[in-house]
């Protein structure tokens, strides 16, 4: 398939391409009726059309279905409803330039609009290369870039790219449905993707991010970031790494039901409004958020977070120890803090003030509280040790009472045992 000039066109009702070396698509274009598929094969090498970003001047393929199978490095500038792909060759990518907008029927000369691009349940695969695929959005041109979507898997070893900037990603019809290395997801629209993949970064502009991972999963340096709700739920393993996850208008839900949470590697490493915690395993998370809620099912959890910080309705729960850092402001809530031994609450910048019922912060062990300002704790634990530098101590305790190593304040101490 060798063409001079993009006006040339190759129409068919279907449109069967198979070469044993390289197939070569520069600037003309295979054209297949509206329902009509295309099948092209280099078993021995590779397919490629010319550099889409050349001057306006490349091969396209228009059609329904494409199914590509090529052993070599592949890059393809397509315009079709769904794909499907076999890249053979051990480390060989497979890049996809689709542009949505319209082409011409060859029968009637009539547009026809194409609008996302569909994985179909034939897959697309490469042999440990790197998977790309971008959903193209030039508006000037008509150009109009719209959602991924499919049944079909996504799998390489390799890195896998999926860009959809005017449009959404949604591949969540079977577990792990998107595999590789390192997933890199850019779309405008609220995105849905079931995943079994090592590395995750992100960039929703205008909506949510749901993630649903088999196994462990690293936030990769690039970060994680939407403008609404961000979930990040782990089948199995642990959730770390050293990038940011970062919702601007919305919630932040991280679930290792099974594993541990540890996102600790830099300040704020986790913003958002309210942040969700499920683990199994001891979890430690750098915050930046309004209010947190949290369980650990057996393990200790500890959370800095740098501002002040609510405790969700839904309270904060460890087996093990909780402990809570905020670098400025006031620790307070509706919620109550339970943990199996010890908890430490530390606003040393702030108060303390948890009044909200009977026995709201409760320990199997000690509670070591440190506050600035004048703080108030109901309490329901075994030991009391308390700091604070420019305020009063208030205390009502549900039970008997021990007083650890010290109780300070630089203000009235008031210690009430209601039983």
């Amino acid at each position: 398939f060798f063409f001079s000039s993009r006006r040339r066109h190759t129409r068919y009702p279907l449109v069967t391409g198979v070469q044993t070396c390289a197939l070569p698509i520069y600037s003309g274009s295979i054209t297949a009726a509206p329902s009509q598929n295309v099948s092209l094969t280099a078993t021995a090498g590779a397919i490629r059309s010319q550099n889409y970003a050349d001057a306006g001047n490349f091969g396209m393929v228009y059609g329904n279905v494409l199914t590509l199978t090529a052993r070599n490095a592949s890059t393809i500038n397509t315009s079709v409803t769904t794909l499907v792909a076999n890249i053979t060759g051990s480390g060989q990518d497979l890049t996809i330039y689709e542009e949505e907008g319209n082409y011409v029927d060859p029968k009637t000369g009539l547009l026809v609009p194409v609008n996302g691009l569909t994985i179909g349940t034939g897959n697309v695969v490469a042999n440990g290369g790197d998977i790309s695929i971008f959903l193209l959005n030039d508006p000037a041109n008509g150009v109009l870039g719209g959602n991924l979507t499919g049944a079909g898997r996504i799998s390489t070893t390799g890195d896998v790219n999926l860009v959809t900037p005017n449009g959404s990603i949604t591949l969540n019809s079977v577990s792990g449905q998107v595999s590789g290395s390192l997933l890199n997801v850019a779309a405008r629209n609220s995105s849905f993707i079931n995943t079994n993949v090592s590395d995750l970064a992100a960039n929703i502009v205008s909506g949510t991010l749901t993630v649903v991972e088999q196994t462990s999963l690293n936030i990769a340096a690039a970060n994680v970031v939407a403008s609404g709700d961000i979930s990040l739920n782990l089948v199995s393993g642990n959730l770390a790494g050293p990038g940011n996850i970062v919702s601007s208008g919305g919630n932040v839900v991280l679930n290792a039901a099974s594993g541990n949470i540890s996102l600790n590697d830099n300040a704020s490493q986790v913003r958002g409004n309210l942040l969700t915690v499920r683990a199994q395993n001891s979890s430690s998370v750098n915050t930046s958020v309004n209010s947190l809620t949290a369980n650990v099912t057996s393990g200790n959890l500890t959370v800095v977070e740098t501002s002040g910080l609510s405790i969700d309705a839904n309270s904060v729960n460890a087996a093990g120890a909780v402990d809570i850092n905020l670098t400025a402001g006031n620790l307070s809530g509706p919620g109550n803090i339970v943990a199996g031994t010890n908890i430490t609450l530390n606003a040393s910048a702030g108060n303390v003030t948890f009044t909200n019922r009977a026995g709201q912060v409760q320990a199997g062990g000690t509670l070591d509280l440190t506050a600035k300002n004048a703080s108030a704790v109901n309490t329901n634990v075994a030991t009391l040790v308390a700091n604070v530098t420019t305020g009063g101590l208030t205390v009502v305790e549900t039970n008997g009472l021990a007083i650890g190593t010290d109780v300070v304040a630089n203000g009235d101490i008031a210690i009430t045992l209601t039983a």
